[in-house]
């Protein structure tokens, strides 16, 4: 098993207010806001993303909360060496909608008034799981480095001392929890730098893209001490990690949905899943992981659908409507939909995927070069898959709905005991409303219509005893 390595690097915004009106955003990171907010301002979820291989580790990462943002900003402990890239929306879009889980209707066997039975045939209807200024260094502070990736102001620091480096953040208008110090001084004592970032003045919210930090050597964890700023009681987290094995999160209990329990009402189309995926989590206090989808080859084959198919997918464009069998033709296609370009244009990219050669930074002996597993400014299969053969790649979700508690401490990822691949389409096994016409078959047997009634059944089995027992007796 290849030795679970630290990586520390988690996005932390703050500066967060309110518009008159709330609204639902998505960032990167866990949301630091003035006390006078907080009741207002909370982060429901996190969406993060591992790329693990020996060369480097890769963290995605982005949070949905409620209210929008004046004036956003983060801060990212990191290992040294660690680098922000820029990423873009068609990444977290299409894993989402690559690995949520599918519920279908059950197949339906019907009752015709002649007795005979014909199927009304499969319910194709579907639903998915959870519908999902200028820096300055000084006062014991280091500057690093210090420009812009995409929307964002960029500055890394390094600091030995963690009152300096709260002290030059507040300066600079973050907002730092006073219950957040003991964890910036952990961070600080283990030799960690740290990344701030910003929008840059005058852009709004929707150009809030995701960004990726890049670590050489990387770590296998999943940095929860930070999440922590911001969130209620509870914070929904969808982790999806790439590497080649699938993997587990050992620090938590594995947990699994009931899926003899999974219903279909054929009235409005609807299912059980939600409830009975949050019962899931719900167990060990919510100190519990769910795997949800499970694929070796998930950024490059195509994938299974309901009953066997092949599943297909389209861009969220209303006038796009071609369909995608891989995750990387969608996300090619989302990422150049989404910039109002032809959405095939990187249909070439694609076949090598589907290769065994390594990926390398510089191609440098028979390797792959990442750089051609990128098309225009769309490079995050290509940060993905660097240090891996990408055919052997594995697409894991992990889902979670932790308490509060559970994230004062980092959780390790590891490869799972099982390497099985786990489906994210799920049929289910009964239905309520069925349709006019196709009521559940009853079974009754010809042969018991002949028979004498239940009590005249019993009283000639006791009369048949009784005089058995007479003639014993008598004979005795």
């Amino acid at each position: 098993m290849k030795r679970a390595r630290r990586l520390v690097a988690i996005a932390t915004s703050v500066s967060c207010a309110l518009l008159l009106t709330p609204a639902r955003s998505r960032a990167c990171g866990g949301c630091f806001h003035p006390e006078q907010l907080s009741a207002a301002t909370v982060v429901t979820g996190h969406r993060m993303a591992f790329a693990v291989s020996d060369e480097r580790t890769v963290l995605w990462d982005q949070f949905e909360y409620s209210g929008a943002p004046d004036d956003f900003s983060w801060v990212l402990p990191v290992l040294p060496g660690a680098v922000l890239e820029a990423s873009t929306d068609a990444w977290f879009e299409t894993l989402e909608t690559v690995t949520k889980t599918q519920i279908s209707g059950p197949q339906l066997n019907c009752a015709q008034a002649s007795g005979g039975g014909v199927g009304c045939g499969s319910v194709d209807a579907t639903l998915g799981s959870g519908d999902h200024s200028n820096f300055y260094g000084g006062g014991g502070v280091t500057v690093l480095h210090q420009g812009t990736v995409g929307p964002y102001e960029t500055v890394t620091l390094r600091s030995t001392d963690g009152d300096a480096l709260t002290t030059w953040l507040k300066s600079h208008q973050y907002f730092i929890p006073p219950d957040i110090q003991p964890t910036i001084d952990d961070y600080t004592a283990q030799g960690d730098d740290f990344i701030a970032l910003r929008l840059q003045p005058g852009l709004s919210v929707q150009k809030m893209t995701p960004v990726q930090v890049v670590t050489p050597g990387g770590d296998y964890l999943l940095p929860l001490r930070m999440v922590a700023a911001g969130v209620g009681e509870h914070v929904n987290i969808v982790l999806y990690v790439i590497g080649e094995q699938r993997y587990a999160m050992p620090d938590l209990h594995e947990v699994s949905v009931d899926r003899s329990k999974l219903t279909w009402t054929f009235s409005d189309n609807s299912n059980n899943y939600d409830e009975l995926h949050r019962q899931a989590l719900a167990k060990n206090l919510g100190f519990s992981y769910l795997p949800a989808f499970a694929f070796k080859g998930g950024l490059s084959s195509t994938l299974p659908g309901p009953s066997g198919s092949t599943a297909t997918y389209s861009v969220s464009s209303s006038t796009n409507f071609q369909r995608y069998s891989s995750f990387a033709d969608l996300y090619f296609a989302q990422a150049n939909d989404n910039d109002g370009k032809e959405p095939d244009s990187c249909a070439s990219v694609v076949p090598l995927l589907n290769g065994t050669q390594l990926v390398t930074a510089d191609g440098s002996d028979g390797t792959l070069a990442a750089i051609k597993l990128q098309c225009d400014k769309y490079s995050d299969i290509a940060a993905a898959m660097q240090g891996m053969h990408p055919a052997n790649v594995w697409l894991t979700r992990l889902e979670l709905d932790l308490p509060k508690e559970a994230l004062s401490v980092d959780c390790t990822v590891v490869p799972a005991d099982s390497q099985a691949q786990v489906s994210n389409q799920l049929q289910a096994i009964h239905a309520k409303d069925r349709p006019s016409g196709c009521e559940e078959v009853v079974f009754e047997s010809k042969l018991a219509r002949g028979l004498p009634g239940r009590g005249t059944l019993v009283f000639v089995a006791l009369f048949g005893s009784l005089l058995w027992l007479r003639r014993r007796g008598a004979a005795c």
